[in-house]
Formats: C-alpha cells, sequence, structure tokens
C-alpha cells in the first residue's frame, strides 16, 4: 500500500479500492433511500441498516482496513469514532471549516475528531474537489482513491460544488488512542444538539404562524410581542423528525 504525502498530514492512497468493488458499492446506494441530511448544503449521510449480508460485511472490511492505513500513515495508534457512506447531491457542496475547532483555532465539543479517511467510490461528475484553504491543493476526487488527513485547524478544508451527477463516498473519522479531554465532550455535544433542535423548533412555529392579511389588527403585532413568543418555545421539547 503506498502512501502519497501531498503535505505533512495529508496523504493519499491510489486504488484503495478496486473499480468492481466501487461500481457494485455505488449500484448498490443507488438502490436506496435511506439518506438524512447532514450539516453541509445538500449532502446526505447513509442510515441504512442493510440486510444484505456482503453490504455488511464490506463494512466491517472496511472499518479494518481504513483504520490499518490510518495507522500507517500517521504512525500512531488509533482509536475509530465514526464510519459511514455519504451521498453528494448534484449542487451540494460544503464551505471552509475545521472538524474539531472553532474557525480561529479554539477547541469545541468535536475536539476529539482529529483526523478522518475519504475513500472516493465515483468520478463521474464534475467539482466535489477536496479543498485545503491554506496550502494552495486541491484534490480532485478519482474513483478507488483514499485520502487521509487531520481535519482540525491546521488543515481548514471545504468540498467545491458537485456538478451534473452525485457523489459517493465513505468516511470514517479518528482519535489519537492516548488522547485525554477534561471536558465531557458527550455532554457538550447533547447540550449543544438539544440547543440546535430547539432553535429549528423556532424555525417551525415561526414557519406556522397564520397572519391573516385581512385583519390589520394581526398585522400590528410588534416585534417584541412576537420574539417573546418565540422564547417560549424554549421549553417546548423538540420535535422527532
Amino acid at each position: 500500500m503506498e502512501k502519497i504525502t501531498l503535505k505533512e498530514n495529508i496523504y493519499q492512497f491510489d486504488n484503495f479500492l478496486s473499480d468492481e468493488e466501487c461500481n457494485k458499492i455505488v449500484d448498490f446506494f443507488k438502490t436506496l433511500d435511506t439518506w438524512e441530511v447532514t450539516c453541509f448544503y445538500n449532502a446526505f449521510i447513509g442510515k441504512h441498516e442493510s440486510n444484505v449480508s456482503w453490504y455488511n460485511e464490506f463494512c466491517e472490511n472496511m472499518k479494518e482496513k481504513l483504520l490499518n492505513a490510518a495507522e500507517y500513515a500517521f504512525d500512531r495508534k488509533l482509536k475509530r469514532l465514526s464510519f459511514g457512506s455519504h451521498k453528494w447531491s448534484k449542487g451540494s457542496s460544503a464551505g471552509f471549516h475545521s472538524d474539531n475547532s472553532e474557525m480561529d483555532g479554539t477547541p469545541n465539543a468535536w475536539q476529539d475528531n482529529k483526523l478522518v479517511t475519504i475513500v472516493y467510490l465515483n468520478d463521474d461528475y464534475d467539482g466535489g474537489e477536496l479543498l485545503f484553504r491554506d496550502h494552495n491543493i486541491s484534490i480532485k476526487p478519482k474513483r478507488g482513491t483514499m485520502i487521509a488527513f487531520t481535519s482540525g485547524f491546521d488543515n481548514i478544508h471545504g468540498v467545491s460544488e458537485v456538478k451534473n451527477s452525485d457523489r459517493y463516498t465513505f468516511l470514517a473519522s479518528y482519535d489519537w488512542i492516548d488522547s485525554v479531554y477534561q471536558d465531557d465532550l458527550k455532554a457538550l455535544r447533547e447540550a449543544l444538539y438539544i440547543a440546535y433542535k430547539n432553535d429549528l423548533e423556532k424555525q417551525r412555529v415561526l414557519s406556522n404562524i397564520k397572519i391573516d392579511t385581512e385583519n390589520l389588527e394581526d398585522l400590528k403585532r410588534s416585534e417584541n410581542e412576537l420574539m417573546s413568543f418565540l422564547d417560549q418555545t424554549e421549553s417546548i421539547p423538540p420535535t422527532q423528525e
């Protein structure tokens, strides 16, 4: 397995998967509708609990293959945090970001997300390049290629707009196996998730407010009254969608 160093902490592995393996996975993905929206524009993460034995076995083998390759690339023991499939629909993109910090480098609730591996499963689309803001590096996806990189403030990254078709990938995230944190990261994430869901509920309530345009009194509702109404929704449990 040949490691190509694009920059310190950004590595490329060509032919990580064969064309046959990639085609089989993409053909399978195209039959599924179990994709959920991610934080990136028009991109989705797979939520398929597959009953297809060959796919389950493939994913288990892929997890180990990626972990071994990442440990080889960084010459350090890792623990896997996540593994999943991603569908980037036509028009999707990701702005520049750090996976484990704010844009000024301040660690956040995802500070254990030290590095990622991405496997490109197809390349029959335009755009979708992996961009590194501060290093003048743009990686054009090639079917079967794997990229491993530290995904924090040292490698601010994004994805250019996907055009003409969909982009399919596997992505896994990792932490150093010997990392220690003072903060309870799980509790921080849960608090952020609750705040996020409450914000979504505010938006839902606002969108459901019906104003009778024939009733001028309704139109005279003040901004303060509206904000007071929305603030009361903080106590409304988030909807399960």
